[in-house]
């Protein structure tokens, strides 16, 4: 039997097998991809939410810091010696109500010379509609009002009074000045310009601020206008307040409108509409009419007129005592919306929109105007008060003295002498002969040196360029002061208070004196003014190059120390009356100008180069014009010396004279201070 061979067929093909596999893998990698896609999407956004809703909670908290501090300065001594840890203080904005908690409340140290309250709180901003809370722990240094504290202790304080427009392109700068004021009777430009170390800008017209300058708090009788990257803690108009900046602004309070086209807001209160196109991040807005707001985030819209929405932003809550308008009925990107009237174009959202149903919007109380005070600036009113008065007589310089110890007091001629056949210039006597030597002294001359009778015991009263150079010369209306620089060079006239009839220019060299001119005064070069306080009893009262020669009202020998005179606070003063007429009055500081003591400017003050001024800023406005800031002006109120008070300078009127800083009265009418020391997230 033969073998039978047997054939297997193959197996069957797989056929297509592979394609849906590779199929199905790449499908579920491409929905995994999705899901991750749609994970990561949904992340961010809830991260955005969470930014801005957090941004919006922390704004509200901040403004209610500020509040709480402003709170502080109102409450005399027995006010904050009642604050316990535990005390809770409710804060309004709009409709919002934030609340502080006192933490702690450290007394001052029993006998201290100021008054000063230590206090911690936390604030706490709870937005509902932002579904965020932001809590802030702060501390103030509080020092109550009408206390009778030091005026160096850094109270809150006038620095700068600008009467008349103020344009500056160029920089102030204030150091040590808590709280220093910077008033303006007028309207103020600030472009290009640097402002640091100001508490409070404060102008009787309007305001407007640009480039990247950052201003604590303004106040505007007028408009507010900020633009560039400009922004403000606080800003306040009675008329209008316009945002152009991209900065980011703190508080906005108007008694008009406010419109706020670029930037972030923190909170905005408007008696009359408000309007807002940025597309920042914004706080609480509150209308005493209308409101418009097209773009970016706003935590809260109030208004007591109509509301509209458009171009789809995103308003977590708003409420109008009238009518609210949505973009579309596909909006919806907001919480709630309350109203008392009616809706218009919004979403059929019963469980966020309930209309028409009782509304009440609180409005902020309308801002009183602010007021500078008067001021009079007459250099003819101190003349009395002054040791040497310098007018020019019959062709001559005569010089009147008074209370100077050395000379008796009197009228004398400003000449020179002889000595080894080399004049010598600065000396006080009689008369003077046809080549403007002292007459008498000079009128015998051996080896080339005046021997007349008299002639040892003439006092020298100036010293120039070098010894024996004339210093003090006076032509066409204008003395011309010339000296020594240099801090350790001999002052170029002797100690005391100096009055001049005219224009004064102080070219150059070093000067230890109150300087008052019925004109103008200019400083060139590398000036230096101390001012007879600031310089002290040494160089007043104990003079190595002008010996024997010192101010008997300054000078109290007994104590060794300055007499109280609020003269002796100014570097400079200019201007005077002649009857109703005013005439000078203006200050013009040169490059490199270092002025220790206080500039009381009757008209003008005029910078140009890098100045720098250990002292306070009047410039009254006396004749007319505008004040043009174009250099860089530093004051600094850092480590004064004692016996100098630069707010205290003598107010006359009528030819009677007080010292401006006299705190004999009770001083319940002076506002407190209060000065955040540190603050943390809670």
């Amino acid at each position: 039997m033969g073998l039978r061979s047997f054939r297997h067929a193959p197996p069957a093909r797989q056929r297509g097998m592979a394609t849906i596999f590779i199929v199905l893998l790449a499908g579920m990698a491409l929905t995994v991809t999705a899901f991750g896609v749609m994970h990561a999407v949904r992340g961010t956004q809830e991260k955005q939410v969470a930014v801005h809703a957090s941004t919006n909670a922390q704004a509200g908290a901040w403004a209610g810091v500020e509040i709480l501090r402003q709170y502080f300065t109102q409450l005399d001594q027995t006010a904050l010696g009642a604050l316990v840890a535990g005390n809770d203080i409710a804060m309004q904005i709009g409709d919002r109500v934030l609340h502080a908690s006192i933490v702690a409340n450290q007394a001052p140290a029993s006998g201290a010379s100021e008054q000063r309250y230590t206090i911690t709180a936390n604030v706490r901003n709870q937005d509902d509609a932002a579904r965020a809370t932001s809590t802030l722990q702060v501390v103030f240094a509080v020092v109550p009002g009408g206390g009778g504290q030091n005026n160096n202790s850094g109270n809150p304080n006038d620095v700068i009074n600008i009467y008349g427009d103020l344009n500056m392109s160029g920089g102030i700068d204030v150091k040590g000045g808590d709280n220093a004021r910077f008033n303006v009777q007028g309207n103020v430009t600030l472009n290009s310009a640097s402002v640091t170390g100001i508490k409070t800008l404060q102008a009787t017209g309007d305001v407007s601020i640009g480039s990247a300058i950052k201003v604590e708090e303004v106040f505007a009788n007028g408009n507010i206008n900020l633009s560039g990257s400009a922004s403000a803690v606080k800003a306040s108009a009675l008329g209008n307040i316009i945002i152009n900046s991209g900065g980011t602004q703190g508080l906005l309070n108007a008694n008009g409108d406010i419109t706020i086209n670029n930037g972030s807001v923190a909170t905005a209160n408007a008696l009359g509409k408000l309007s807002a196109s940025s597309g920042g991040s914004h706080g609480t807005f509150t209308a005493g009419k209308t409101m418009a707001i097209s773009n970016g985030t706003t935590a809260s819209a109030n208004a007591v007129g109509n509301v509209t929405v458009s171009n789809f932003p995103t308003v977590r809550a708003i409420t109008s005592q009238a009518n609210v308008t949505c973009p579309s009925v596909n909006w919806n990107t907001f919480d709630s919306i309350r109203a008392a009237g009616s809706v218009s174009g919004c979403p059929v959202a019963p469980a966020k929109i309930i209309a028409p149903t009782p509304v009440t919007v609180t409005l902020i109380s309308p801002l009183l105007p602010f007021t500078p005070p008067k001021v009079r600036v007459d250099a003819n009113e101190l003349k009395d008060s002054a040791n040497y008065l310098f007018e020019f007589s019959s062709n001559l310089i005569r010089v009147t003295v008074n209370n100077v110890n050395g000379i008796a007091n009197g009228r004398y001629r400003l000449g020179k002498i002889r000595v080894g056949f080399n004049d010598r210039f600065g000396y006080l006597c009689a008369e003077l002969d046809g080549n403007g030597y002292c007459r008498d002294e000079c009128a015998t001359v051996v080896n080339g040196t005046c021997t007349g009778p008299g002639v040892a015991n003439l006092r020298k009263i100036t010293q120039g360029t070098f010894d024996g150079a004339q210093s003090i010369v006076f032509a066409s209306g204008k003395w011309t002061l010339t000296g020594q620089t240099g801090d350790t060079t001999p002052a170029v006239v002797a100690p005391g208070v100096l009055w001049f009839a005219g224009d004064v220019e102080l070219a150059s060299g070093t000067f230890r004196n109150t300087i008052l001119a019925t004109g103008n005064i200019v400083t060139s070069g590398s000036h230096r003014t101390f001012a007879v306080n600031y310089a002290g009893y040494a160089q007043t009262c104990a003079n190595t190059y002008y010996v024997g020669l010192y101010p008997t009202n300054f000078c109290d020998l007994t104590t060794q120390q300055l007499k109280s005179n609020s003269l002796g606070n100014i570097a400079l003063l200019a201007g005077s009356y002649s009857g109703s007429s005013f005439s000078g009055g203006n200050i013009s500081l040169g490059a490199s100008s270092k002025i220790y003591g206080s500039l009381v400017a009757g008209n003008l003050l005029q910078t140009g180069g890098d100045t720098t001024v250990n002292g306070y800023i009047t410039a009254a406005r006396q004749g007319g014009g505008s004040n043009n800031w174009s250099g860089s002006t530093t004051i600094d109120l850092r480590n004064l010396p004692p016996g100098f008070d630069p707010e205290d300078v003598p107010v006359c009127s009528g030819g009677e004279c007080q010292n401006s800083g006299d705190s004999s009265g009770s001083g319940s009418g002076q506002t407190g201070q209060a000065k955040l020391m540190w603050s943390r997230y809670l």
